[in-house]
């Protein structure tokens, strides 16, 4: 675990929704270490390229599009290293983690205890070390060693897309987050200063390849190109088309008179150094465990679920796994019961967790699914979608808070647990 905060800013950040920050404030992590290194974004701006909403002689600056504004801030965007780092100088100020470094090789149960044990190997005195639990919990990301070793079943999903990452500097501050779904798949500007943002690009994997190759000046030109360049599909001229342009002109005419503002992007000017590179890629996929617990053990975040990156909710949707799983484990304490047990592992934690997660999870996969529909009509249906829901307020709330994972954290229920 890191003992200081990077000097440099890393390739991937995280965005905390005001739940999370809560969450991290009642562990005393946010206002002492987060909160003077994150940037509080308050408006989110998303639209889609090919979009047939382009008012006639104007430019992609008055596409149909959805926003969404919080005047207290809709979150803030921090380097996922910062985390990391806050956690552990927290940790070693209190003392309430011990970390051991090395590698788990062998899980077992042992039923006269009633206790898992983890078999650990030292990797520099190459020694093993044994470890008995009465509930082990396996927060080890996507790749999960224990996950397999347990044989928990789960289904994935590749997708044919990594996701490009870099930091940019812009021309201009900005509090607003950009996303934008083109052909290829979404590209989002986040904010990490009022001159920085980080760049999350999910495209398919030739091209997020070629993206790591390309000179800065290049990549700047391209960033750039595909945030502003306007992808609408040229169609050739029948009555139901014709139809089709005529309503969206109206309608994206009609949001505009209704106070619709230009999207003002913010020109990307530089591209920054960051560690260990300046730029990179992450392979993509949907992942969702069958079940989130076994007898003495229980998975938690990227290790039970992934998510596509476009929605942002990876980190506070296991956030969310860590506050339920404490009631689980805060239940089985106050009644006297067993904290490992299937019953009270999977009544209390599993039975509330993983249905909210498999309606998001299924939610953003089939949300991805027709922004990547390249077709007439499927365009026609998201411009139209997109010029409504932006003037119909109950639904883009709705909306709002489903994106923001908001109503899933108050799906949970109940008080925040003792210590949280």
């Amino acid at each position: 675990m890191p003992t200081s905060f990077p000097e440099k800013a890393g390739l991937r950040t995280v965005a905390l929704i005001p739940s999370s920050i809560n969450l991290l404030k009642r562990l005393d992590l946010f206002d002492d270490y987060i909160e003077g290194r994150s940037y509080t974004f308050d408006s989110m701006k998303v639209w889609d390229s090919s979009s047939l909403f382009h008012e006639e002689g104007k430019s992609d600056e008055h596409v149909a599009r959805v926003d969404f504004y919080e005047p207290d801030g809709m979150g803030v965007i921090v380097d996922n290293n910062v985390v990391n780092a806050a956690i552990a100088l927290e940790n070693e100020r209190c003392k309430a983690f011990q970390f051991m470094q090395g590698k788990v090789v062998k899980v077992s149960k042992d039923p006269t205890q009633a206790t898992r044990q983890l078999a650990i190997l030292d990797p520099k005195t190459k020694e093993t070390q044994t470890i008995s639990s009465k509930l082990i919990i396996a927060a080890d990301g996507p790749q999960s060693p224990l996950r397999h070793m347990l044989n928990i079943p789960h289904d994935i999903v590749q997708y044919d897309q990594r996701a490009f990452v870099c930091s940019v500097r812009t021309k201009n501050p900005s509090t607003t987050a950009y996303q934008r779904f083109l052909k290829t798949g979404p590209i989002a500007l986040l904010p990490t200063s009022a001159n920085t943002s980080n760049i999350i690009w999910s495209t398919n994997s030739d091209h997020a390849r070629e993206l790591e190759k390309m000179s800065d000046t290049v990549l700047i030109s391209t960033i750039n190109d595909s945030l502003l360049r306007n992808e609408t599909n040229q169609l050739s001229s029948n009555v139901f088309i014709d139809s089709m342009k005529f309503v969206a002109n109206q309608v994206s005419s009609l949001a505009s008179s209704e106070g619709a503002h230009p999207l003002h992007v913010p020109e990307v000017d530089a591209i920054l150094p960051s560690v260990p590179v300046n730029r990179g890629s992450f392979p993509l996929r949907q992942l969702h465990c069958h079940s989130y617990v076994a007898e003495n053990f229980a998975l938690i975040g990227d290790a039970a679920h992934c998510l596509h990156p476009f929605a942002g909710q990876g980190v506070n949707v296991g956030f969310s796994d860590a506050v339920a799983l404490t009631r689980a484990i805060q239940y089985g304490l106050e009644h006297g019961l067993d904290i490992g047990s299937t019953h009270v592992l999977k009544s209390k934690y599993h039975d509330i967790q993983h249905p909210i997660n498999e309606a998001t999870i299924t939610g953003l996969h089939y949300l991805k699914g027709f922004f990547e529909d390249n077709s007439n009509t499927a365009s026609f249906i998201r411009g139209l979608g997109m010029a409504t829901v932006n003037r119909f307020f109950p639904v883009k709330a709705y909306i709002h808070d489903f994106a923001s994972y908001k109503m899933t954290l108050e799906k949970i229920g109940g008080e925040t647990p003792e210590g949280f």
